[in-house]
């Protein structure tokens, strides 16, 4: 097996060798160094299953890229490992390395009034949620710089700074390779609030469940429904957002019983107007309990879960009786 490695003419002298290795697993079995456009060949017995990694210990993961139709697989300490093929004896192929140019990012962060921010906390992030966390405080100037930051799709956010709490609204940002960029984020005024409740199915309220509000698949704030199945997402920035409950395992009862909800995850696409506190009114979800084998009454098929329920109602336990299959309140089921 033979593979020719070659780097494409880099804009600016390598900072230090590169190293390709051929892997089979994690063992390697040839590796070579390239210190610049000249073709590396990494030669082995091994057939089967092989991968490609590349370490660069200068520069970050990302800056070294493999042309189509290779992809980036994982990080493997300071190695950049990329797809499995599958490899005949004799076979002979050839992959292009380029060096990806990070881009310049400066932030210029706002308060409310329109006046510069300093001591804000800025966050920049990947929004397929790769990579590490950018983060950088602004500056007396309202500033925060951002250097060699990886090409591509990022979320702008902020908190905190002089003053009072602010709060600001993530900002979607695409960055070019080698380019910079610059964007304004301003903190928002008076903040909304969201409300509602969650059931079963037999309307019995669902406690500790949570609860996420999400814009354009970031989470922006979550919180847990109280004992009365009840929640209150507060401090909230007005604008389309998505209430989000996925299925989940409830915490356990002082009885050792628990509930878990099933089905479809409930979403609720909302239109928060500026400065209210908006009730999403009561949603049912399907549930089953844990802990003892039995199951909650929930008959209705998946697709009756996240149904409006109306108005509430007088809130009864209810338990199945092993012997008969009937529904029963707790306290009639006699214990053997």
């Amino acid at each position: 097996m033979r593979v020719l490695v070659r780097l494409a003419q880099p804009r600016r002298p390598l900072p230090s060798p590169v190293t390709v290795a051929l892997l089979r697993g994690l063992t390697v079995i040839d590796a070579a160094c390239l210190h610049g456009c000249e073709t590396l060949v990494l030669e082995g017995d091994a057939t089967g299953s092989l991968s490609l990694a590349v370490r660069a210990t200068s520069l970050p993961a990302w800056a070294v890229a493999v042309e189509a139709p290779w992809q980036r697989r994982r990080t493997w300490g300071d190695w950049t490992l990329f797809d499995t093929f599958q490899a005949a004896a004799g076979e002979e192929r050839s992959v292009d390395l380029t060096l990806v140019e990070g881009s310049g990012f400066e932030a210029w962060i706002l308060n409310e009034n329109g006046a510069v921010l300093p001591g804000a906390q800025v966050v920049l992030q990947r929004t397929d949620g790769r990579g590490s966390t950018r983060r950088a405080e602004s500056d007396g100037d309202g500033r925060a710089r951002f250097e060699n930051v990886e090409p591509g799709e990022h979320w702008l956010s902020a908190h905190g700074g002089t003053g009072a709490r602010h709060r600001f609204r993530p900002l979607r940002v695409h960055l070019e390779a080698g380019a910079e960029r610059r964007e304004t984020l301003q903190a928002a005024g008076a903040t909304s609030a969201l409300t509602g409740r969650l059931v079963g199915l037999d309307r019995l309220p669902l406690a500790g469940a949570l609860v996420k509000l999400r814009v354009e698949g970031l989470t922006i704030s979550d919180t847990k429904t109280d004992s009365d199945g009840e929640y209150r997402l507060a401090n909230l920035l007005a604008g389309e957002a998505l209430v989000e409950v996925k299925p989940q395992s409830l915490p356990l009862g002082d009885d050792g019983r628990g509930v878990a909800t099933t089905g479809p995850p409930l979403r609720l696409r909302v239109n928060l107007a500026y400065a209210t506190e908006q009730d999403l009114g009561e949603h049912a979800l399907a549930t089953r309990v844990t802990g003892n084998g039995l199951r909650l009454p929930s008959s209705p098929t998946d697709a009756d879960a996240g149904r409006s329920v109306g108005p509430r109602v007088r809130r009864h336990r209810l338990e199945v009786d092993p012997q008969r299959g009937a529904v029963a309140p707790i306290d009639s089921i006699s214990r053997r």
